[in-house]
């Protein structure tokens, strides 16, 4: 098991920000779950309507990238390379997103 260093660490190359969500979300398993997430998510800003939106630990912004309304959004994440990755993902978005660079274990 890593310690939080040596997973900031391992998150900051390249190599696995850029196939994070393949890895990871493209078994069947992994798609049902990330589809499951994304629904509750967007189920969720449906119902509260809030003006303001986090992406705690976003990584890529798999699931902000998904999301649809009205507010103002924050992508946070501690590592770099995936806040490259999640700009590419937030092109298309219909949502506002800003992203930042911090690190979720000292919030």
């Amino acid at each position: 098991m890593l310690n939080k260093d040596e997973l900031k660490q391992y998150y900051s190359q390249k190599k696995i920000a850029k196939s994070y969500v393949e890895q990871r979300f493209e078994s069947p398993l992994g798609m049902l779950l990330n589809s499951k997430q994304i629904k509750f998510c967007q189920k969720i800003i449906e119902q509260i309507q809030p003006n303001n939106v986090m992406d705690l630990s976003s990584g890529p912004a798999r699931i902000a990238s998904q999301l649809k309304g009205d507010f103002q959004g924050l992508i946070l994440d501690a590592n770099p390379q995936m806040l490259i990755e999640a700009t590419e993902n937030i092109k298309y978005s219909k949502s506002n997103w800003k992203l930042a660079c911090s690190d979720s274990f000292n919030l």
